[in-house]
């Protein structure tokens, strides 16, 4: 496990996808298209991964580190319930929390949900994620 301090730390840290071509991919078990795409932090070469999921009109983004650190995560569900029983209602982000991992989220309106490739792009931005090759726009949504 890591602290909230270092999570932030890794969060605030330029970053750079490193894929060539970052595309969805349909996926027959799941029935949902699935995005996965290589991240490295500029100073410190930390090795993260990203993940984006489309089932049933519904999508998200997290930013995992060591495969299961979700650092970041957007998700577009509608209701979530908060270890204190707080509801978040509608579009929210959760931060790591060294006790709570990522069970804490906040109601956020900085992604265009609207359009799932618009929404890909801001969560970059959030995430001081630049691109090095070609994003693939999913066409379907």
């Amino acid at each position: 496990m890591i602290t909230e301090m270092e999570a932030d730390r890794i969060y605030n840290e330029p970053k750079i996808l490193t894929d060539k071509v970052i595309k969805w991919r349909w996926n027959d078990f799941s029935g949902s298209y699935k995005l996965k795409a290589n991240v490295i932090t500029k100073k410190t070469s930390k090795n993260l991964d990203l993940h984006g999921v489309l089932r049933n009109n519904k999508f998200g983004f997290v930013l995992l580190y060591q495969n299961c650190i979700r650092i970041r995560r957007f998700d577009f569900e509608e209701r979530h319930y908060n270890p204190d029983g707080t509801l978040i209602t509608g579009p929210h982000k959760h931060k790591w929390h060294q006790e709570y991992e990522d069970k804490i989220a906040y109601e956020v309106s900085d992604i265009d949900i609207s359009d799932i490739n618009q929404a890909f792009h801001d969560f970059l931005d959030e995430c001081k994620i630049t691109k090095k090759g070609r994003y693939k726009d999913l066409l379907i949504y």
